[in-house]
């Protein structure tokens, strides 16, 4: 089976399936009991934890022109739609396009202009400076707005000749016609940082996603480029170590190698039994030393799940890649490091073709990389077809409880991004997630929770998910607010929550109800909330 297209969620190929001035004047603890009253008065409720963090989005560029236009850019749409949610961070995913010589090995990179436009240029000093300009007018709008910024860069197939990211070998400082990676995506985007980020909060870097063959074939590189890109950032004020750099992995896999190993499904046996060839071909002490020396560690949660999952099950990405982490000497509880989730979400795809809808829960999410991609077309969406939209809607609660707990009972994290593209995208955040020619209207009508419509109108934005995302993250910050959660990430120096935090909390503010959330089937009691939803919303142009 080939690998997800380029805007899908890029998890791996051929795996088995798988509100008032009163309120504003209540005391924090007067101010819990109103949440939790109001939660009991809807039946479910989510409990916050000390260590709860909040639910963010993405903002996904995939073509060049996406940043061009100022505050009226594609970027600029999206983020305004990314904060609609009211998280506190938003994650910029900048996509640029390879070709390889047939053998995974890298031998051109570049970028597309548009979505009708997908000639892969080579990239050029201009079109770096174009890149990390867009970029900063795009960030400094949520920056103005409260948020903080994270950032998270990868490559894409340009030929879509169905080769996968994760096993793609090159240096990050080996030039590609004028620029190397590190000179055409890396450094623009740090730039675009230290330019945007004028309240000097924390910033989340990832220096590649689901990346893997290039990471652990060129570890040193990747060390060195920690400094470097902590360096371009904290010239705009931004102290160094408010500058977390950190590395993303897909949830298997996780090394990219060997390179003809993708396809497999027994993947860890069968590493195992080519060691050696892994051996001859990366440092363990280049890639412990990385490991060691980044501030976080992020990894895309496509593993399958059960049928029902609980939170405990929203742990099986971080327990895959703690596994595999152990092949070369490591893992998560030693490493100490801050965890996010830096994609995730279920895209509701049956098969590798990004076309087939899943035909139930079931099939979606035993393989929740797989998804529908194009425009949205009420023909399609896999979340129209039976019990799934119900489905999709119990998996965000159980999503809200593990996010209120701060993770798992093994496993913190300290972030979740959603991934907001296509079918996976819940929050309507992404352009493609609309239906091409659709009106303001039909995504209103959609936000309001009514159907989608015919193909000029409707999103894969479900406006239920949406309001509750939104209301649990408010509560979150006003947690915050009162002094009763920590907000992420962590200072460098203070103790990382996988060493620190208790399993099951006990503390004053474990067992808080949340908001209204969802009733065990299709979550009805939103109703006022999705009203005040649709009116407020940012519609796509």
């Amino acid at each position: 089976m080939a690998p997800p297209r380029h805007w899908g969620a890029a998890a791996t190929a051929a795996s088995p399936p798988r509100s008032s001035s009163v309120i504003a004047s209540l005391a924090p603890l007067a101010l819990l009991l109103l949440i939790a009253a109001a939660a009991a008065a809807h039946g479910a409720s989510v409990a916050l934890g000390a260590a709860a963090i909040t639910v963010d989005t993405s903002v996904v560029l995939l073509f060049m022109s996406d940043i061009d236009g100022g505050e009226g850019s594609q970027c600029a749409q999206m983020a305004r739609r990314a904060m609609e949610t009211n998280g506190s961070t938003v994650n910029f995913v900048v996509t640029g396009y390879y070709r390889t010589d047939g053998n995974n090995r890298m031998t051109d990179l570049g970028y597309r202009e548009a979505e009708r436009d997908r000639e892969l240029r080579q990239y050029t000093y201009d079109t770096a400076y174009r890149l990390s300009s867009g970029l900063t007018a795009c960030m400094q709008l949520v920056v103005s707005r409260g948020f903080g910024l994270a950032v998270h860069l990868h490559l894409d197939d340009g030929d879509e000749t169905g080769t996968w990211r994760n096993a793609l070998d090159f240096d990050p400082y080996t030039k590609f016609g004028a620029l190397s990676y590190w000179d055409a995506l890396v450094k623009p985007a740090a730039a675009a940082v230290k330019d945007a980020n004028f309240r000097g909060a924390p910033v989340l870097f990832a220096m590649q996603a689901e990346m893997g063959a290039t990471l652990f074939y060129s570890a040193r590189s990747y060390r060195s480029m920690i400094k470097q890109i902590k360096g371009v950032v904290s010239e705009g004020g931004t102290p160094p170590s408010s500058v977390r750099v950190g590395v993303n992995l897909n949830w298997e896999k996780i090394c990219g190698c060997p390179g003809n190993a993708m396809a497999s499904t027994t993947y860890y046996s069968d590493v195992q039994a080519r060691w050696r060839e892994v051996t001859d071909s990366v440092s363990l002490a280049d890639v412990r030393a990385l490991f060691r020396a980044v501030d976080w560690i992020g990894v895309s949660a496509y593993a399958g799940l059960p049928d029902s999952p609980g939170p405990a099950d929203l742990e099986e990405s971080l327990r895959r890649v703690d596994r595999e982490l152990r092949l070369f000497g490591l893992d998560l509880r030693s490493l100490n490091k801050d965890l996010v989730y830096s994609e995730y979400g279920v895209g509701g795809g049956e098969t590798a073709d990004y076309k087939t809808p899943a035909r139930d829960w079931p099939h979606a999410a035993a393989a929740p990389y797989w998804g529908v991609d194009g425009r949205y077309d009420p023909r399609s969406d896999p979340w129209a077809r039976g019990g799934n939209r119900a489905a999709l809607r119990r998996f965000y609660n159980t999503t809200l409880q593990f996010a209120a707990a701060g993770g798992g009972p093994n496993y913190k994290v300290r972030a979740i991004f959603l991934w907001s593209i296509i079918s996976f995208d819940v929050t309507g955040v992404h352009y493609l997630s609309y239906a091409r020619g659709g009106t303001a209207g039909g995504a209103a009508n959609s936000r309001a929770g009514g159907a989608p419509g015919g193909a000029a109108g409707g999103s894969y934005r479900d406006p239920v998910i949406t309001a509750a995302i939104r209301q649990y993250n408010s509560a979150v910050k006003r947690l915050r607010a009162a002094g009763a959660a920590p907000a992420a990430p962590t200072a460098p120096g203070s103790p990382a929550p996988n060493a620190t935090l208790p399993r099951n909390s006990t503390s004053t503010n474990a067992g808080v109800a949340l908001v209204p959330a969802f009733r065990a089937a299709g979550m009805p009691g939103l109703a006022a909330t999705a009203a005040a939803d649709a009116a407020a919303a940012v519609s796509p142009l």
